[in-house]
């Protein structure tokens, strides 16, 4: 599998916007690098879904000219700066992710499945394309 030719995947415009939304939503920092580094290997993974990660880190660094290592670290805070991330994933698609359980290879996995077919999510409308995110309250 060469996914190393990924850059025409990574600038789909629609795959993208929906990653970032759904990142957005997920309480992902967008001033963090990571923000942009998950939702290059989400869209990637979108398209490769049986990729390894190491293989899309690596795809993914090569854009960057940074090691997969870079790439793992940089999503890894971004998470870790996202302490509503786990409630967030679990609406968006209809099952319960415990925070304990949260990971990049889990959230680049489930944030990959889902932009390639949006409509495994309850959330989203297939009449208006979009999806219904409810506004988010922290709950303290």
């Amino acid at each position: 599998m060469n996914i190393s030719k990924y850059d025409k995947y990574v600038y789909d415009v629609e795959r993208r916007t929906i990653a970032e939304k759904l990142m957005l939503f997920c309480g992902v920092p967008a001033d963090l690098g990571g923000f942009a580094k998950l939702v290059d290997c989400s869209v990637v993974a979108s398209y490769y879904p049986t990729a390894p990660l190491n293989a899309i880190y690596r795809a993914v660094g090569a854009m960057y000219g940074v090691t997969p290592k870079t790439i793992l670290r940089a999503v890894s805070y971004a998470l870790y700066k996202s302490p509503d991330f786990a409630n967030a994933i679990s609406l968006v698609i209809g099952t319960r992710i415990k925070p304990s359980d949260v990971h990049s290879g889990m959230a680049i996995a489930l944030l990959g499945k889902i932009i390639d077919n949006p409509a495994l999510s309850p959330m989203y409308d297939a009449q208006t394309r979009t999806f219904r995110l409810p506004l988010m309250q922290r709950v303290e």
